[in-house]
């Protein structure tokens, strides 16, 4: 029953990934080719690092698209070990590192490998229910809010029920956006319209990664389902064949105790 619950459930999550991927990648394709303009990266880098020389170092947010419930394989651990590399990388370059995780198996796997005090928030029960993309802008306005210098996102790419891959999305900082000649010949009205793409496209790398990685769960746990029903099976086979011996085995002790027993009665 479990498999055939994981089957409609993640054909459900297959339709929902569908719109949320081409939004994603429709929003992406508005940031590709940044390449910052050289001087301009060097102002704005010496900008940062005057006012990070008050506020201290830089933060790196990492965010976990797990999930809520086992029975799914691997897909949490991925999630979790692609986060604490991606946390590994930006200690190494002197960032402080924060941690927010939708689904509760993230933030566990943190707690495990002893970085829950740097877990700031913990979102439940997402997907339980068609998710909008307003339920998660507001989850990932609550995260903006501590005002990360760096967001990496960490979830499994769902491919088709055999394939799944550990993803990582890197949303640029501000000042390389800012320096991007890309904007060059754009006219903003004021520097908080690049403030608001950044947030915008981070909502949408969150949106994306929930309904890759809800996918992803049921599609994993789908061939677990798949192949504990296969074993167990099996192993009825395996019982039956056994079970089945021993009644032979027993009846045809009983026949030559039988036959035995007649044969000295005639003797006699």
């Amino acid at each position: 029953s479990m498999k055939m619950v994981a089957a409609s459930k993640m054909k459900i999550a297959q339709n929902r990934l569908e719109p949320a991927l081409a939004f994603y990648e429709t929003v992406d394709r508005a940031f590709a080719h940044l390449e910052p303009d050289a001087e301009q990266l060097a102002f704005y880098e010496q900008e940062a690092a005057a006012a990070g020389a008050a506020s201290g170092p830089k933060t790196t947010l990492v965010v976990l698209a797990a999930t809520d419930r086992g029975l799914c394989g691997a897909v949490p651990t991925n999630v979790v070990r692609g986060a604490l590399d991606a946390a590994s990388a930006a200690e190494r370059r002197g960032n402080t590192v924060a941690f927010a995780s939708v689904g509760s198996k993230g933030a566990e796997g943190l707690v495990a490998n002893r970085r829950g005090n740097a877990v700031g928030a913990v979102a439940l029960e997402v997907g339980q229910k068609p998710t909008t993309f307003v339920e998660l802008s507001y989850f990932a306005d609550v995260l903006l809010r501590t005002e990360p210098d760096e967001i990496v996102v960490v979830f499994n790419k769902f491919y088709n029920v055999l394939r799944n891959e550990l993803t990582t999305v890197k949303i640029d900082g501000l000042d390389r956006m800012r320096a991007a000649s890309k904007w060059q010949e754009t006219e903003f009205d004021d520097e908080d319209c690049l403030q608001s793409l950044s947030e915008f496209r981070f909502a949408a790398a969150v949106w994306r990664a929930v309904h890759d990685n809800q996918a992803t769960e049921h599609a994993v746990r789908y061939t677990s389902m798949d192949g504990a029903s296969t074993n167990a099976a099996e192993l009825v086979d395996s019982l039956t064949l056994e079970f089945n011996k021993y009644r032979q085995a027993s009846i045809t002790t009983e026949l030559s105790e039988i036959v035995g027993g007649m044969a000295a009665i005639l003797e006699g």
